[in-house]
């Protein structure tokens, strides 16, 4: 059962629908809901950390991307500042274990899973290469510059 958004969540929400034509305000709810049951999944292990208000306030920071079959979004060894969350579809693990090898896929993330934790956090290259497998994909990329506030004040999530 979902629980009401915060006031902070449901601030940012009504903020963004506004700035939209009526037809697209729908469609900007329908996807925060989605965004927030897949963090609520908590797979990721900074995920499992943050509270339920926590995790409203990243939904609504989030942006949304839809990326079509075969896209690579991440690459192993490469700089970021955002996280990834699956919120639809699947996303394929690739991994290279030595120098000039070809990367192989190691795993599959689904909605709920999460790339890119220690970028978010720490600042850390990218562990894995992330690439589509499913025809398309939704995730919900969340940047350090957004969420900032939250870790500023939370600092023993970067431990975890």
């Amino acid at each position: 059962v979902d629980r009401p958004m915060s006031e902070l969540a449901h601030g940012v929400l009504e903020f963004i629908s506004e700035r939209r034509m009526e037809g697209l305000v729908v469609e900007a709810r329908v996807t925060n809901t989605r965004v927030l049951h897949a963090l609520r999944l908590r797979r990721s292990n900074l995920l499992k950390l943050l509270s339920d208000t926590e995790l409203e306030f990243l939904s609504a920071i989030s942006e949304t991307v839809i990326l079509k079959r075969h896209k690579r979004i991440v690459r192993q060894g490469a700089e970021g500042d955002s996280m990834l969350v699956v919120v639809r579809g699947q996303l394929k693990v690739l991994l290279a274990f030595q120098e000039g090898e070809q990367p192989r896929e190691v795993g599959r993330l689904r909605a709920g899973d999460a790339i890119g934790e220690m970028v978010l956090l720490l600042g850390h290259p990218f562990a894995a290469t992330a690439q589509v497998a499913s025809r398309e994909c939704t995730v919900a990329r969340i940047s350090r510059e957004a969420s900032a506030s939250l870790f500023a004040a939370r600092p023993q999530l970067a431990e975890a």
